[in-house]
């Protein structure tokens, strides 16, 4: 953080700090540090090919790993459906009880992605015990702005800006991610509650079908606008900037009608973290959504 604010003091530009708190969406593991700690090809193998992909999941989706529970992991890329579980674990072994699933489509899963359970309701608290030591800490760490993920209700903001108020923090901005259906369908009751509204497509796009995502973004949009309410577009802006160094057509126009549709941010993530060309795509980024602020304010 010293070294951003140091970058944007030299250039003269302010910069908006965001305290993410631990999302609700659950983060696989590699089962095997050993062989391999930072990637692993998750595939379909014929019955002559006996290797297996083995991933550990946090405990809480433990009675969610039933035959026939659908598994999406990074945000929808590798697919997977549960067919049954080891029973043979012996009693004080210090063994984890195995589940094994199908590959419907795979690919490279990296250590800390998400996984999505589709029809299931994983309920977890609002704040743990680490999301509070961090809450403390963002007032003297300078950070201007807390998100939300996976809201679920009013209950939820309320939550947030109690811990925020007791942590002397209260002119810290709450952003309210909209990841699920319960998010959408409640939108009107949590615009009061939220500073801004992030419409988080990653694993908005795992709760609705992919081709119904642009009427959901839309409807949300369309919503904040009618109250006045800032929103922000996020998730796979110039996603093929990761390993390309000029973006897809269809990534540049994304970011303009975002821009046209009123929003009054866009993000990008996995970009410019893990990316090979953050320069540009900050480039491509800034000059896209100029390029559309011309239009939309004549």
């Amino acid at each position: 953080m010293d070294l951003i604010r140091s970058a944007t003091d030299q250039k003269d530009q302010k910069v908006v700090e965001f305290l993410e708190k631990n999302s609700r969406e659950e983060l696989t593991e590699m089962a095997d540090k050993k062989k391999n700690s930072e990637s692993l090809p998750v595939q379909n193998r014929t019955s002559a090919q006996r290797m297996s992909a083995r991933i550990e999941l946090p405990d809480i989706t433990i009675p969610y790993l039933i035959p026939g529970q659908e598994i999406l992991l990074d945000d929808g890329k590798i697919h997977l459906k549960v067919v049954e579980n080891s029973e043979n674990i012996k009693p004080g072994s210090g063994e984890k009880r195995r589940y094994f699933a199908k590959v419907l489509w795979g690919g490279l899963l990296k250590s800390r992605k998400s996984a999505a359970f589709p029809g299931a309701k994983i309920n977890s608290p609002t704040l743990t015990k680490a999301d509070l030591e961090n809450i403390r800490l963002a007032k003297e760490m300078g950070v201007t702005g807390v998100m939300q993920p996976f809201v679920r209700g009013r209950e939820d903001l309320e939550c947030v800006k109690n811990a925020l108020q007791e942590a002397g923090a209260e002119d810290v901005k709450l952003f309210a991610k909209i990841e699920n259906l319960d998010g959408v369908r409640k939108l009107e009751e949590l615009l009061p509650g939220a500073d801004e509204i992030v419409i988080a497509r990653g694993d908005l796009g795992n709760a609705v079908h992919l081709w119904d995502l642009p009427s959901v973004q839309r409807e949300i949009s369309q919503k904040c606008q009618a109250t006045g309410k800032p929103f922000m577009v996020v998730t796979q802006m110039l996603a093929s900037m990761e390993r390309n160094p000029v973006p897809t057509r269809a990534e540049v126009n994304d970011i303009f009608h975002a821009v046209l549709d009123g929003a009054s941010s866009v993000m990008v993530t996995g970009e410019t973290a893990a990316g090979d060309y953050p320069v540009e795509v900050i480039r491509y980024l800034v000059n896209t959504v100029r390029s559309a602020e011309l239009v939309r304010h004549g």
